[in-house]
């Protein structure tokens, strides 16, 4: 097996832990203020510099634009170090703000960034449905810059799985609008991203020649980190032609700019790359060494994409030694790591999207040229007769009626929605006042101790533990708004359901890892056993939610050291149960009774004296309605507790 593989990078992905700073003066700056300097300190880029600031900003009180522009910001920074799930999170949160307020660009921006994040994770599906609806908002709004990052994500989704030829026409596409506006940067972008699509067709020359035009003008750019990508993809190009030592060469020329910006994402590319030269120079030892390097970095990231690749290099290597013992080995787990079946479905599924999109382009074409065309046919209607301009005058009189109807119509809707607004208002405070305010008193009062100007002389054990309660503090803030946030849709607007077949392993595995860190830090153990073949129909969305808040109070009401488990059973032949089952302290009978029977707010400490906004039941209550399900919990005291979540089978 000889491994074609390569880097294509569209943005930056290292994961960094540094402890919080605290900027003498930054408290009392005004929010423009804030902003501006958070700016520069991405630019520079200073990465934590600019996250301290953004968020000290979102807390004193700006308007909702500023709000959008800074959570942008920090899901484009928050993607660039890895930390892909709190990106997600912020992503997120634009969008729904960008739809809330009607902003179509941060929406494009929005979905783009969500449709980056699904890509190097892997969902290729949904991220080609989202980065073609941001495509073609920054087409309607004419942003030429914006469709060229989007057409290479989306041309870069194509090249993962194989559609060379889609892939090519889009970075064609790309690298003309760079021309056309001079931009340097994307045209140096658009440059490699052609190379790789040459060495994806073998033509390894041509490839290193577009790398070469790439990194000149990176270097007069003094863009370190792409000049950086650009040597170790020509360092893989020289592999493929047999100049071993001229690639090793290159690859300790990346190595040094990756790990100068801590960009995980490329070192574990030049470490395999490694591997693999040092294997064909029969340093086998050396080799293995650089492929363990890689797998270790994955771990560590998260990004496991290629790791399947890297256990056949290994392989390869071991059998090239007679050792074959070993080479079975990583064989068997390259080939556990790789499921052809489940790429052919997903590729099939991505031609079908491209096929919709491509048509619904043309039905656009085509009707803005009908739309032309009767603009013309009116302008010679107009000129022609007394008659045809009372019917004209007539059928104004009938639009404006119609306007009058619809602005009636209208404005009773609102009235509607204004009433409802305001039984949500008063729902509201009565837990806001503890629930937000409180957390947010201990993260005002940490933060004024941990001040320079505090007078007080803490040890690091203190500062840790004040910075370990503002964490958890800030979280029980966080999951409070996104918990309000979705609470007021449903009460307001109520939830766009969509239900279709659901994969509840798959699910359950997604939300589950986003509590990882959570549980970790508690000590408690998450197993998914959802068997594979268990399907329902439901919003997918819904359901992710429900899972989201039952995992969270799971964790909440668990001890260290606890367990919790997922797993799923038919329960006849039209539903399915999910089962979320925790070691924690359980519940008696009248706190069960008072649960599902009433439907006010209710909130209770956890077993760490975690904080919650006492929305998390009432959702899963409404979404399961809503779903056409139905919940039931048992739960003895300290016995733990299991929930049973009935859907309809698919």
């Amino acid at each position: 097996m000889k491994a074609t593989y390569i880097i294509v990078l569209l943005c930056l992905f290292f994961s960094i832990s540094c402890p919080i700073r605290v900027f003498a003066g930054a408290t009392t700056d005004q929010p423009g203020t804030l902003i501006t300097r958070a700016d520069s300190c991405a630019k520079v880029p200073d990465f934590q510099c600019a996250l301290e600031l953004y968020e000290l900003a979102l807390t004193t009180g700006i308007d909702s634009s500023d709000s959008l522009t800074i959570r942008l910001a920090l899901g484009d920074i928050r993607y660039q170090l890895g930390q892909f799930d709190l990106a997600f999170v912020q992503f997120d949160s634009a969008l729904l703000m960008a739809e809330k307020m009607g902003l179509d660009y941060e929406k494009a921006l929005a979905l783009k960034g969500l449709a980056h994040i699904l890509w190097r994770t892997g969902e290729n599906v949904r991220a080609t449905t989202l980065i073609i609806e941001s495509i073609e908002l920054s087409r309607k709004q004419q942003d030429t810059a914006a469709m060229i990052t989007s057409s290479n994500i989306l041309a870069g989704i194509y090249m993962s799985v194989g559609n060379l030829d889609d892939a090519g026409k889009l970075y064609q596409e790309a690298l003309g609008m760079a021309l056309g506006m001079q931009d340097s940067l994307n045209i140096a972008q658009a440059y490699e991203y052609l190379g790789v699509l040459e060495f994806f067709r073998e033509d390894y020359y041509r490839a290193i020649d577009l790398y070469e035009q790439a990194l000149q003008i990176n270097l007069g750019m003094d863009r370190g980190l792409e000049s950086g990508i650009n040597y170790s993809n020509i360092a893989e190009s020289l592999n493929k032609l047999g100049e071993y030592r001229e690639a090793l060469k290159y690859l300790k020329k990346g190595e040094k700019v990756m790990k100068r910006y801590d960009f995980l994402s490329g070192l574990i590319f030049v470490y395999y790359t490694m591997g693999d030269t040092y294997t064909q120079l029969k340093q086998y030892d050396l080799g293995i060494a650089f492929y363990q390097k890689s797998l270790e970095l994955m771990e560590l990231s998260g990004e496991t994409r290629e790791k399947q690749m890297v256990y056949g290099l290994m392989a390869e290597n071991y059998a090239a030694q007679n050792k074959f013992e070993e080479a079975f080995i990583y064989h068997k787990r390259h080939a556990a790591a790789k499921d052809s079946l489940f790429n052919i479905t997903k590729n099939n599924q991505l031609e079908e999207i491209r096929a919709k999109y491509d048509l619904e382009k043309k039905e656009q074409e085509n009707f803005f040229l009908a739309k032309e065309n009767e603009a013309k046919e009116e302008q010679l209607a107009i000129k022609q007769s007394t008659i045809r301009k009372q019917y004209i005058m007539g059928g104004l009189l009938v639009l404006l009626l119609l306007i009058a109807i619809y602005l009636s119509v209208k404005l009773y809707r609102n009235k509607l929605l204004l009433s409802r607004a305001n039984k949500t208002k008063d729902k509201m405070f009565g837990f806001i006042a503890h629930d937000l305010i409180s957390p947010m008193g201990i993260i005002k009062s940490l933060a004024d101790l941990l001040s320079p100007d505090s007078g007080f002389d803490l040890t690091k054990q203190e500062r840790d533990n004040m910075m370990r309660d503002m964490h958890n503090s800030a979280s029980s803030v966080l999951i409070l708004l996104k918990d309000v946030l979705l609470w007021s849709i449903a009460q307001q607007h109520g939830y766009d359901f969509k239900p279709k077949e659901v994969n509840l392993r798959e699910v359950s595995q997604k939300n589950a890892d986003l509590y990882h860190l959570h549980a970790k830090s508690k000590e408690i153990a998450i197993r998914n056993e959802v068997p594979e073949g268990i399907r329902a129909f439901a919003d997918v969305k819904a359901v992710s939610t429900i899972i989201r808040n039952l995992i969270s109070n799971a964790i909440k009401f668990t001890e260290k050291g606890g367990t919790i488990t997922l797993s799923a059973a038919l329960d006849d032949p039209s539903m399915v149960v999910l089962y979320v089952s925790d070691t924690g302290i359980g519940m008696t009978s009248s706190q069960l009774e008072l649960i599902l029977s009433r439907n006010e707010l209710n909130t209770q400490k956890g077993t760490e004296d975690e904080h919650g906004s006492g929305l998390g039941l009432n959702l899963v209550k409404d979404f399961l309605k809503e779903c056409k399900g139905r919940l039931n919990i048992k739960s003895e005291p300290n016995q733990g507790t299991t929930i049973e979540i009935y859907l309809p089978k698919a």
